[in-house]
């Protein structure tokens, strides 16, 4: 048996193993910090024939959460999306920990739905909320449906929109598009997704 044949690392083309001289090695970090990403570290030895010159291998992966403000949301965008797949998602309407009031960075994104909205004058809407899997169950349900209404009363309230066009909803953390496991993939589970009725 060869190495390349059992290890995709290839430390060393047509390095000869066996059970005893090949040890992996791998280990996740979960930080607690809310703005810290978890580690993943995975260590490689093999000995071959000359166990005074050993094949080593150390690969480190640090994650990091999401950054806010990367995402933009773009009125243009949104019409592609809607037009090629039925549906867009929301990633820069920023909400507390627990609470549907939108904070105020979140501006930027509603005029670009409501510019959207405008620009789509005869589209009709589901407003659906999505929360992460932290949490009581039936609480993120609720929250996710709140979320929705405060997405839909600033559009009708700040922006003119007729409420007839936007039916809220929410589906907590029924629908996630990344693994709850970590902070980055439950910031993005944490979205409100625009839904062509």
């Amino acid at each position: 048996m060869y190495l390349r044949d059992i290890n995709p690392l290839d430390i060393k083309e047509n390095m000869a193993v066996s059970d005893d001289d090949f040890r992996y090695l791998s280990a996740k970090l979960d930080r607690r910090q809310e703005d810290a990403g978890t580690v993943y570290m995975s260590l490689c030895v093999a000995l071959g024939s000359r166990a005074d010159n050993p094949g080593v291998q150390v690969d480190v992966i640090e994650t990091r959460p999401m950054e806010k403000g990367k995402v933009k949301t773009d009125s243009g965008a949104l019409a592609e999306e809607i037009q090629a797949t039925g549906v867009a998602s929301i990633h820069d309407l920023y909400f507390d920990t627990g609470k549907a009031e939108i904070r105020p960075e979140s501006k930027p994104a509603l005029e670009e739905i409501a510019k959207f909205l405008e620009q789509e004058a005869e589209l009709t809407l589901y407003v659906v909320g999505h929360t992460d899997s932290r949490g009581d169950f039936d609480y993120n349900m609720t929250l996710s449906k709140r979320r929705a209404e405060a997405v839909v009363e600033t559009l009708v309230s700040d922006y003119g929109i007729n409420r007839e066009r936007l039916h809220p909803n929410g589906v907590g953390p029924l629908a996630p598009t990344a693994t709850n496991e970590t902070e980055e993939g439950r910031t993005k589970n944490r979205r409100v997704e625009l839904v062509k009725f």
